[in-house]
Parts: structure tokens; C-alpha cells; sequence
């Protein structure tokens, strides 16, 4: 019999190539043992509701009286819903066109996408045009819509961040596109390198791929950083030089947990660019009510601005969302109410405020507490999360735990992941999911679970981690807790071996210290104010402070001809270069080089501190 239809051989060979990790062979597993009673943390998605977060109450008093209008006629309205929350719900309602049963336009009410257009202009200091701002089923529609509208087979490509959310990934094999991958250094919090980004697209050209857009997230997902304001400049003029449209995912612009790089939208940066870029870089930027404080992931509801899109592409776009009549008319009220939020005087302001407020400044702690308790297990090293929902620690996987993945015929990350679930229950995505390089692996976790839930549960992973560890590596492994310990000790230690050396080459004094100007110091800053360092090739953090960005050379010059020592220092300089106030040390050069040279009568010797600490100054005392 010839195969039917619907039988796995006939299908679109595109819809077999989508794999969407976060709902995957963890969380089908997770269900799993739920089914059979073991209490399961989905930390696996970014669902705030799912994992205790209440709802605002004012935007669901609106959306139940819209959602029973016959609620409005009775007398007594007044004694369940305030009088705000009353008449927000006859305004939207006087916006439809037979109430929240009825289709509206297919780019959603006009009036609603009047407050969107309201809320970008207040937002970005620029006009909005409600005409190009289309309201979604979630920002995910409003993505899929527009990379179908992309791409038209196999050789249109487009550049996604490494590691991704599975969304890009998914929908560029669905509509038979190529991804074309440029990777985040987690080395320099996850930061951006345009030089990676140019060698990206030239390896795509070259093998006949024609790159047509370029997608941001920002605040990062799966990573949690922000961008700068300088990034997103360096990122769009990139897509002007190179005619790529871009792609602004910005759905967690709510979602900041440090002051250093507040939220800064890619329109905004655009448009004060100025001409030509700010009238030919094409751009879409999506939002959404599901994350933020709002976190009304089941409602639905999202929406996407275009900027500089012909009339005629926009025409097109219109055509397709038509083909499903309406995005659902209740999230677009949702979404009316998050872009038009109260203000003050109305009498729900306050609770409204307190009720955001809280679920903000819960999230920042939250993030801090899981940074910290990952950073404390052995052999995990994870980036602060400076935004979005999640952090993205990296898991140093021994050899023999990843030969006994290979004998489960299991990737190591997912390996690792489906025993941390089977022993605590936590249900999480494996890094691969998400993309990252090769040998190394993640695991990504919301931040979400209840705060008073958060030591428990980091004590449980802690636990977990810590013994499968030990099960598969004999050499014991290491924290960044005892990474600090061996560093200052290693900036004690260093100074008085190197005075100890340096006396026995002659009978005069020497002295140890750093240079007047210490070098500079990359990485990003913790929602605290703290830097973080990296020591052979771990990044750590510790408080900070300013400093010259200058680069200091020290020389030393004998009176006599028995030694002649040089110094200098090989650390980069950064724009934003910070040193810790509290410790001694900076930490490693990039590139070892020799801390001094000595000439004597038997030749040069050169000497180095050790490679975790930075290079000394060997200085003639006085």
C-alpha cells in the first residue's frame, strides 16, 4: 500500500527538520514523572503564572468585565470593580465592533494599535505610525509572519544569535531558510564582536547563501544580557553597510535587573542615527504581554512596528495576516492596557504600582540569588542576569561523564539535565537546545520560581551538582568561591617570591608594586556594580572602581652593567575599564609575556609571574 498523506514518510520534510528544545525530550520526560507523582519545578520555559506569579489585578478586572459585559448594567458593578477598572472596560469595548466575541481588523483594532503607536513615540522620543504596528497572537506570530514573508528557500539566509531562543532555529527550517549562526563570547558576558558577524556573513556568501536579515534579542534569551546603546549602533550600522533588515526581539524590555545598561530600543538608537540609516535600515521590532511584570503568557497577545517597509511589502504582510482573519481580541485589550498603563491619580495607581513594583524587585533578587548559587557549585560558571528570565550557566562536563553519555547515546548536556531532573525534579533545557560551541555545554533555568522557594531549590541543585560531579571526576573540580581563595592568595604570594628573586641578582634594594595607572580590565557589570574578571578564561566578578584605561610601561635601569630589567603591561584597555577596590590584584593578561627581562654576564633570562595573576613592576627603591 502507498503511503497516505499524513504518514510520517509523506510529510514535509521541513516540518520533520523543527526541533524546539524547550519543549522537548526534558520537558516530555518532566511530564512524564509528573504523571507518576514527583513534584516538578518547570523552570524549563519562561511561564511567570506557571510558577506562582499572581496576576495584575487592575488589567484582569478590565478584561472580565469586557469578557461579561451584562456585568456593567448591573447596580452593584461598583461594589466588585472601581470605578477606573470600570470605565477602562467601556472604552475597549466601545473599540470593538460587537464586543471581545467578534473578529476585528486583521492588524488588530485600530484603536489599540493607536496606544501602541502612543507608547513607542512616548518610549523613543519619535512618531509612530499605528498603520505599520500589527497586533499578534504572542510576538511568536508576529515572528513567524515575518520571516515567512523573508525568506523564499534555502539560499536566503538569516543571522541569529548563538546561543538562540529555538523560535528562529524552528521557523527558518519550517519556511526552508538557512540559519546562518554568529556566536555571543561568554567570556565578555555574552558581548557582540562585529568582526564575527562580517566573517558570518562572508562564510554564508560563500557558499552561495544570500543573508537577508540579521535577529537581536535583547534583553538576551537565553544569556540575559543587555545591549548598549553603542552595540546597537555598531549593530546598525552593520546592517546598513552589509543591506540586511533587522529583527529587534525586545519582548523582555521590562525585565532589567541592573543600572548599567538600561533597556534602549533599536528604533530609538536608529532613528537618532539620522539620515541615510535612519530612512533605509529596514526594521521590526516585536513585544509582547507575556513577559515583563505582566507575564500573561496565555493570553496571547503581542505585536510587531515596522520602519521603513515599502508600502507594498506592508500590503503583502496585511494579505497574509488576513488569511487568519483576527488576532484574538482579548489580548489585544491586554496589550492596550500594558501600553496605556494608569497613571497617577486613578484610584487603582497605587495597588497597580505596588503589585508591579514587587514582582521587579522580587526578579532582581531572584536573579542574583541563582547567580550566585550556581556560582557556588563545582565545576558551574554562570554570567550575571542582567535582564530577561533566565540564566545560562556553563556545566564543565568531566570525561567520564561525558563517555557515559555516549554510551546512553545521550548528548552530555542533555544527559546531565535528565539527571538533575530524575534526582530533584527540576526540569530544565539543555544548552545544545539553544546552540553553543563545540565542547562546551549549558543548561538554561528560568528565575522564576517563587523567591521563597529559591534557596531550597538552589540548595537541591547545589547538592546534585556537586555529587555527580564527584561520581564522574576524580580531581575534585572547582567553584568560583575557591577560585577567589586561590587568587588571593596567588596576589600575596607573587609579590614577595619576585622581591625574593629579584635581591639575589644584586646588593641593591628592590621594592614590588604595581604601576601608577593599573591596566584595564574588560567585561560587564553585575547589577551590584561588580566587574567581572577572567582567570584563565573564567569570568569572575568583585566590587569596583574606576580607573585610567591607559596603558603604563615601567623601565629600570641599572647603574651598572650587571642587569638591565624592563616591565610593561599587557592587559587591553576598555572604555569601560573598572578594577576591584578590594583586592590587590588585577587579574590575567590575555597573551603571557614575559613580567621583566635581566641581562648578565651569562645571558638574558626572562621571568613570569604565574598565569592567573598579572604582570608585576619590578621598581628601584628609593
Amino acid at each position: 500500500m502507498a503511503p497516505r498523506a499524513l504518514d510520517y514518510e509523506s510529510l514535509n520534510e521541513n516540518v520533520k527538520k523543527v526541533q524546539y528544545a524547550v519543549r522537548g525530550e526534558l520537558y516530555l520526560r518532566a511530564s512524564e514523572l509528573q504523571k507518576e507523582g514527583k513534584k516538578i519545578i518547570f523552570t524549563n520555559v519562561g511561564n511567570p503564572h506557571a510558577l506562582g506569579q499572581k496576576p495584575l489585578t487592575f488589567p484582569r478586572q478590565v478584561v472580565a468585565l469586557c469578557q461579561a459585559p451584562f456585568l456593567l448594567d448591573d447596580p452593584n458593578v461598583g461594589l466588585l470593580f472601581p470605578a477606573d477598572a470600570i470605565a477602562k472596560a467601556k472604552h475597549y469595548l466601545a473599540l470593538t465592533t460587537g464586543g471581545l466575541g467578534a473578529y476585528s481588523d486583521s492588524r488588530g483594532m485600530p484603536g489599540v494599535r493607536k496606544e501602541v503607536a502612543d507608547f513607542i513615540e512616548r518610549r523613543d522620543g519619535y512618531p509612530s505610525d499605528p498603520e505599520l504596528i500589527f497586533l499578534t497572537d504572542g510576538a511568536s506570530k508576529g515572528v513567524m509572519q515575518i520571516l515567512n514573508t523573508i525568506i523564499r528557500g534555502e539560499s536566503d539566509g538569516v543571522l541569529v544569535p548563538v546561543p538562540q531562543y529555538p523560535l528562529y532555529s524552528a521557523a527558518i527550517s519550517l519556511f526552508g531558510g538557512s540559519l546562518v549562526p554568529y556566536y555571543l563570547e561568554e567570556t565578555e558576558n555574552w558581548g557582540l564582536d562585529v568582526n564575527n558577524l562580517r566573517q558570518s556573513v562572508a562564510q554564508a556568501r560563500y557558499k552561495g547563501i544570500t543573508v537577508k536579515a540579521m535577529v537581536i534579542i535583547n534583553p538576551g534569551n537565553p544569556t540575559g544580557q543587555c545591549l548598549s546603546e553603542a552595540n546597537l549602533r555598531e549593530i546598525l550600522r552593520f546592517c546598513y553597510q552589509e543591506n540586511l533588515a533587522l529583527l529587534g526581539d525586545e519582548v523582555y524590555q521590562q525585565n532589567i535587573y541592573q543600572d548599567e545598561r538600561p533597556f534602549i530600543s533599536a528604533r530609538k538608537v536608529l532613528m537618532g542615527m539620522g539620515p541615510p540609516m535612519s530612512k533605509e535600515v529596514q526594521l521590526v521590532s516585536f513585544h509582547t504581554v507575556s513577559k515583563g511584570y505582566w507575564g500573561e503568557c496565555g493570553q496571547r497577545g503581542g505585536y510587531f512596528e515596522m520602519t521603513n517597509i515599502p508600502p507594498k511589502t506592508v500590503d503583502e504582510i496585511y494579505k497574509v495576516a488576513s488569511v487568519s482573519l483576527s488576532p484574538n481580541v482579548p489580548a489585544q485589550i491586554f496589550m492596550g492596557l500594558m501600553v496605556n498603563p494608569l497613571k497617577p491619580g486613578d484610584i487603582s495607581y497605587e495597588q497597580f504600582i505596588r503589585e508591579s513594583k514587587g514582582i521587579l524587585e522580587s526578579l532582581r533578587r531572584r536573579a542574583r540569588m541563582m547567580t550566585d548559587g550556581f556560582n557556588s557549585c563545582k565545576n558551574v560558571i554562570c554570567n550575571f542576569t542582567e535582564g530577561a528570565m533566565y540564566s545560562f550557566p556553563q556545566i564543565r562536563l568531566p570525561p567520564k561523564a561525558m563517555e557515559a553519555a555516549k554510551k546512553a547515546g545521550k548528548v552530555p548536556d542533555v544527559f546531565y539535565c535528565l539527571k538533575l531532573l530524575e534526582a530533584t525534579g527540576i526540569s530544565t533545557v539543555p544548552g545544545s537546545g539553544f546552540g553553543q560551541k563545540e565542547g562546551v555545554f549549558h543548561l538554561r533555568t528560568t528565575i522564576l520560581p517563587a523567591e521563597e522557594e529559591m534557596p531550597e531549590i538552589m540548595a537541591s541543585f547545589k547538592k546534585f551538582n556537586d555529587e555527580f560531579m564527584e561520581q564522574y571526576d576524580d580531581r575534585g573540580g572547582y567553584s568560583r568561591f575557591k577560585l577567589y581563595s586561590l587568587f588571593l592568595a596567588g596576589c600575596l604570594a607573587t609579590p614577595i617570591i619576585t622581591l625574593l628573586v629579584c635581591a639575589s641578582f644584586g646588593s641593591k634594594t628592590y621594592h614590588m608594586g604595581f604601576s601608577k595607572k593599573p591596566p584595564a580590565v574588560d567585561g560587564g557589570l553585575d547589577l551590584d556594580g561588580s566587574k567581572r574578571w577572567v582567570i584563565a578564561g573564567i569570568p569572575l566578578r568583585a566590587p569596583l572602581k574606576p580607573i585610567s584605561t591607559n596603558p603604563v610601561e615601567k623601565e629600570i635601569n641599572e647603574d651598572d652593567d650587571q642587569s638591565n630589567c624592563t616591565a610593561a603591561s599587557t592587559t587591553p584597555t576598555s572604555e569601560e575599564a573598572r578594577i576591584p577596590s578590594r583586592l590587590v590584584c588585577p587579574p590575567a593578561p590575555r597573551k603571557r609575556k614575559a613580567t621583566f627581562k635581566c641581562n648578565y654576564t651569562s645571558g638574558v633570562r626572562e621571568f613570569f609571574t604565574p598565569p592567573d595573576l598579572e604582570t608585576l613592576f619590578v621598581q628601584r627603591a628609593n
